[in-house]
């Protein structure tokens, strides 16, 4: 971290006042707060730990709240963790959902607007302004565009709108961002705690392979369907919006688009569950790879001296063609169900303009530009439909093997609950740091270790054998009967003159 052109030593520590709890309400709806991190991330070329503040709750606030409707859930016959995922986002979904509503009801109403500054110039060019066009429009409903000063209403109105439309907006969009990342972080915290409460049973059904490929992949999951969560409902009211919009444009000729439509959606519906199923396939293999290449990791030495290299080779390679063979399906129908959803808006247009001229429509520019508008704002969904589905259904997997894994089986309950044992000196003092604390703790138990050999005897033959065995025990005699200190040792030298 610089501070006055030197580097000092970060603190590693987080903030835990929240600016966005502080902040006034134009700063949040404006992001204004943030203004600050930034000024901070371009005077220091970086942020540091110390710079961020914590948002909302803890992981482990996060994670105890999930542990106990997870605990109420698997009591039920049919336990669903999509269930648990979606009561504990109740409010924040619902906020999100309000503010994309707004965002989207103001996009439905673009159309309007460009219907409006049309007929303005329509009835400008024909009637001029003021009484005299007043006097000649026959509907009357038109004689508002007879004021000269609706050419300034009509953008104030329209800009107004659009500022509202991108703050709720950017609102949705960080409630749902903000909704993806709690449940990566709850579903790598439940993949994390469950390892480590696995049973022998339960570690025999789970390979580090598919734990590894749950953390990195599935959990990912939630963080990219939660961008296009609100879409999904709110598609299918949007192009009913857009048809009706068509309706009032072209009268039935809109049918013609619906038809389009009711034609490919079976077409799509096939598509998506070819992809479905290539993707469920996939991640089998995707799996034994993992799992396949941390144990040669940890193995490597074994498998080099026995020389298995090939073999291990053959295995991988196996494991890795399986997992592209599934994902060139996965991709071939993904790739159909795509470029049959960019086709509808085409068609859509062609079979709507073409039956509205043969049942002799009045091609007006008001009522052409809001046809338009109207299938231009149709376009969005429908091309973004497949993702959203592709995205669905990825998630909708992802969720499936979460769950799956958080029902394999455990150590029991009473061995989770048991007391830690802590360390006791002489005086009958408990050490209660965690550092302290005993993990496997031995009574009343009998144990043998063996003995290591004596080290070999040092003399002047040096090991040699020059020594006969019946000298050795001889001299070792006469020391032993000497004893220690001088009377000994004078003994030693008597026996020896002799």
């Amino acid at each position: 971290m610089k501070k006055d052109g030197a580097l000092t030593k970060s603190t590693g520590t987080i903030q835990d006042r929240d600016r966005n709890d502080t902040a006034n309400c134009l700063s949040r709806w404006t992001f204004r707060y943030f203004s600050h991190l930034v000024g901070i991330a371009a005077k220091n070329e970086r942020l540091e730990l110390e710079n961020c503040w914590r948002h909302g709750e803890k992981p482990t606030e996060l994670y105890e709240r999930f542990a106990e409707r997870w605990k109420v859930e698997r009591q039920k016959k049919r336990p669903s963790l999509f269930r648990v995922v979606a009561s504990l986002s109740k409010g924040e979904f619902f906020f999100g959902m309000c503010c994309h509503i707004c965002a989207t009801t103001v996009h439905i109403c673009l159309p309007i607007f460009l219907n409006l500054t049309v007929r303005f110039v329509e009835i400008n060019v024909l009637y001029g302004q003021g009484d005299d066009c007043r006097a000649q429009v026959a509907d009357k409903s038109d004689e508002m565009f007879c004021d000269p000063n609706f050419v300034i209403y009509l953008p104030s109105v329209f800009g107004v709108c659009l500022i509202v439309q991108s703050l709720f907006a950017a609102q949705a969009s960080q409630s749902s961002l903000r909704l993806g990342l709690q449940f990566r972080t709850i579903a790598v915290t439940a993949i994390f705690r469950k390892t480590m409460r696995l049973s022998s049973i339960g570690s025999g059904t789970s390979s580090a392979g598919t734990i590894a490929n749950l953390v990195s992949n599935d959990a990912q999951q939630f963080l990219q369907f939660a961008p296009m969560m609100h879409m999904g409902w709110s598609a299918p009211i949007f192009v009913v919006a857009s048809f009706v919009m068509l309706a009032s444009a072209v009268g039935p000729a809109f049918l013609m688009g619906v038809a389009v439509i009711l034609v490919v959606l079976p077409y799509i519906i096939l598509c998506l569950k070819k992809s479905f199923g290539a993707r469920k396939a996939m991640l089998k293999f995707t799996d034994e790879r993992v799992k396949l290449i941390s144990d040669v990791l940890s193995g490597l030495r074994v498998i080099k001296a026995y020389g298995w290299e090939k073999a291990i080779l053959h295995k991988m390679v196996d494991a890795r063609s399986g997992e592209l063979k599934m994902n060139a399906i996965r991709g071939f129908w993904s790739a159909l169900m795509i470029s049959g959803v960019f086709m509808v808006p085409v068609l859509n247009a062609i079979g709507i303009f073409s039956v509205y001229a043969a049942t002799g429509g009045d091609f007006s520019a008001s009522r052409i530009f809001t046809a338009l508008a109207a299938m231009n704002n149709m376009r969005f969904p429908l091309v973004m439909g497949p993702f959203l589905l592709i995205q669905w259904s990825n998630f909708q997997i992802a969720n499936q093997r979460i769950q799956a894994y958080l029902e394999v089986d455990e150590v029991p309950q009473a061995v989770q609950d048991r007391r830690s044992t802590f360390l006791v000196d002489g005086n009958g003092h408990v050490d209660t740091t965690p550092s302290a604390q005993v993990a496997v703790s031995i009574e009343n138990a009998d144990a043998a270790w063996a003995v290591p050999d004596p080290p070999p005897v040092k003399g002047k033959g040096k090991g040699k054998g020059k020594r006969s065995p019946c000298g050795c025990l001889g001299k070792r005699k006469k020391k032993v009967e000497g004893g220690e200190g001088e009377a000994g040792k004078a003994k030693a030298k008597q026996e020896t003159g002799k």
